[in-house]
């Protein structure tokens, strides 16, 4: 526990230093140092001012900041403190949505947006993009994984369509260029293709 939240400080810290260093981001950059120090009420009010602030922002300001913060936040695997809800519902998911209209073809903002859906649209429009082609095998992944934590007790949803999805990702898997992520991901998608494929096997002999 104490690692987690040492490393979730470590996380705060350097987001604060980043943004310290674009004048604009400053008040951003300070709600991470109070966050990071635990005065909580205090930082909140400082996002609270950043918000106004960045609302007033032209969109290639905005886009800006966005891109940043979400590809650090995925970097250090997303902690909430980094993209608190106040901050994504009033200027990071508005932002990514007119950013969408305006340039129809980028794929970007639909990977931060991060559904099913959207994730499939960012790969359509560049399927070299492997942060949301890992976004998206990961939410296909966890929903297979869901449907089957009841086992032995019950399957939860239909396992002839999760062997499709896990079909579906293992094609995904190939345009992934890491090699050992590409091993990690082979991995999850035989040992669920077993649980899967085992209780229809044994639905058949009973």
């Amino acid at each position: 526990m104490w690692f987690w939240r040492d490393e979730n400080f470590k996380v705060l810290a350097e987001a604060s230093r980043i943004a310290s260093s674009t004048p604009a981001w400053v008040e951003y950059a300070r709600y991470c140092d109070l966050l990071e120090k635990g005065l909580r009420k205090d930082a909140l009010s400082r996002l609270g001012s950043f918000i106004e602030i960045a609302t007033k922002w032209s969109i290639e300001e905005k886009k800006k900041f966005a891109s940043w913060l979400y590809y650090f936040a995925h970097q250090n695997r997303t902690i909430d403190q980094l993209l608190p809800h106040p901050l994504r519902v009033n200027l990071l998911e508005p932002t990514l949505i007119e950013w969408i209209v305006r340039e129809p073809e980028a794929g970007e903002p639909h990977r931060w947006l991060d559904t099913p859906e959207h994730l499939e649209e960012a790969i359509r429009l560049d399927p070299a993009d492997e942060i949301a082609r890992e976004r998206l095998i990961n939410w296909l992944l966890s929903g297979v994984d869901y449907s089957t934590h009841e086992l032995p007790y019950g399957y939860i949803g239909c396992p002839e369509e999760d062997l499709q999805i896990l079909d579906e990702v293992e094609a995904m898997i190939g345009g992934i260029f890491d090699k050992e992520k590409k091993a990690q991901y082979q991995g999850e998608v035989a040992a669920l293709r077993k649980i899967v494929s085992d209780y229809l096997k044994t639905e058949t002999e009973t």
